[in-house]
């Protein structure tokens, strides 16, 4: 008799929590899909930052590539204006592409006026899938023109 009513009490217990389980289930699945996406979402964002930064590095590398570019070869037959105005936009005086097939990274060496020389490196692409819009990354370095040693970051300005 003990065990009758033991028994009768197990089974009207274990009648109440029968779908106990697969609600807990569902919800522990919900909770990893939810914290899942959202490592996704983390990662994507810091592999688009990085290569973000990586593509800019390689912009300043090419700007400092046509300083190195001036100091060697100077600009060919263009010449840096002696006006003592600065010129509003730049004048351009040369563009190398690196490598020279390419045509989404360059330096570009532009006349600023008042003795000013403005090396821009620019690389241009997508920063994540194919599918993207493209994204221009340009870094600049200004100097003097006889004092190229000193360059100046004016990226922010540009």
């Amino acid at each position: 008799m003990i065990f009758g009513l033991f028994y009768g009490h197990i089974a009207i217990y274990t009648k109440r929590r029968r779908g106990s389980a697969l609600l807990f289930t569902l919800l522990a699945a919900v909770v990893l899909l939810i914290l899942g996406c959202a490592y996704l979402g983390y990662m994507e964002r810091d592999n688009r930052f990085s290569g973000y930064q990586e593509r800019s590095e390689r912009a300043l590398c090419l700007a400092q590539s046509g300083l190195e570019y001036y100091c060697v070869y100077g600009c060919g037959d263009a010449q840096l204006s002696s006006s003592s105005k600065a010129l509003d936009p730049p004048r351009v005086l040369l563009r190398v592409y690196v490598p020279h097939d390419s045509t989404q990274q360059y330096f570009e060496l532009a006349d600023m006026g008042q003795g000013r020389l403005l090396s821009r490196g620019v690389d241009a692409g997508t920063l994540s899938s194919p599918g993207k819009q493209p994204v221009t990354i340009t870094r600049a370095l200004m100097v003097n023109a006889q004092n190229v040693e000193e360059a100046y970051d004016v990226s922010l300005s540009f």
